[in-house]
């Protein structure tokens, strides 16, 4: 997916469209709202959240650090159907939101998703969002969210003003919720990511088609959401309009995934005995990792079927 497409999937996670000018105001809880928010708060009820302007900054400018989500397409009877939503974490922006592992974001702003292109149409709009309505399916039931965003800092050059806010792994309390005060954190965890690179380098060691590393450097890696998107592009495989695993693209020198031995264009199609043709599927495959001692990958590299076995010492 392209960089302006991966901007979309992030800012879905937490935003929409906003509502053409002539149609009337939704209607918001006054919990969400009054008193003013501070430009660093996040204050959320059991409708959604608002935003405070040096938050809302931070989300457009960079929503990958906001929002630890994952995001897989959907497919409903062979189609795409909106996206499914896993891998939230406690204490975050997607949990404060309301959201939980397994939803799936159906439409924004009343309109449908489908696959990705509707995420591409959506891009521009969404960086001048303020209203933010998100239609979701939980169990087969409906579920709408809802995001109020303060974009009065949307002028190039007065988000300057803000100070470092914290990113998806520190947390701020909902109805009161300061992002300021824990910035420390945040350039901790910002400062940790080359680190971590550094210590799968020297730890993971391949022959052929196996790999070893600590059981603790898997625990490290699988805390840190952001070591593996910053790794490639993960694109869902269609052959004939279904799906039969995911392709990897942009895989960078010296990424997790190069040190795991993957390459530009593998379709990986099973993971740990799971196959990734669902979402559920590939939650299951996620959640079974901290447990396994080897974890096998069957993936298709050209035209050839290859398999890759990691092991967990």
């Amino acid at each position: 997916m392209s960089a302006q497409g991966l901007w979309a999937f992030g800012m879905m996670a937490a935003l929409a469209v906003q509502s053409a000018a002539a149609e009337s105001p939704p209607v918001v809880s006054p919990s969400m709202v009054a008193p003013a928010l501070r430009r660093d708060e996040v204050r959320c009820d059991d409708e959604g959240c608002a935003l405070g302007a040096c938050v809302t900054a931070q989300l457009v400018k960079d929503p990958a650090s906001l929002l630890p989500v994952r995001v897989v397409p959907n497919f409903q009877d062979g189609k795409p159907e909106g996206f499914r939503l896993f891998a939230l974490r406690p204490d975050t922006l997607p949990t404060q939101l309301g959201l939980k592992n397994g939803d799936t974001l159906v439409a924004v702003n009343g309109q449908t998703l489908h696959g990705p292109d509707s995420l591409l149409q959506l891009s521009d709009s969404l960086r001048s969002a303020t209203v933010i309505k998100l239609g979701l399916l939980r169990l087969g039931q409906p579920v709408m969210r809802r995001l109020l965003l303060d974009q009065s800092l949307h002028t190039p050059g007065l988000a300057s003003s803000c100070p470092p806010l914290p990113t998806a792994d520190s947390t701020a309390t909902a109805h009161s919720g300061s992002y300021s005060g824990t910035a420390a954190a945040a350039a901790a965890r910002s400062s940790s990511l080359p680190e971590l690179l550094s210590e799968a380098k020297r730890a993971i060691r391949c022959t052929a088609n196996r790999c070893t590393l600590r059981r603790s450097l898997l625990e490290k890696l699988l805390a840190e959401p952001t070591v593996w998107t910053h790794s490639a592009r993960v694109i869902p495989m269609l052959i004939d309009g279904k799906p039969v695993g995911m392709k990897l693209l942009g895989i960078r020198p010296d990424s997790l995934f190069a040190l795991l031995g993957l390459r530009n264009g593998d379709v990986v199609r099973s993971l740990a005995g799971h196959d990734l043709t669902t979402p559920e599927h590939a939650l299951q495959a996620y959640s079974n990792l901290r447990n396994a001692k080897t974890v096998k990958v069957d993936l298709t590299r050209g035209q050839a079927p290859l398999s890759l076995t990691y092991q967990f010492n």
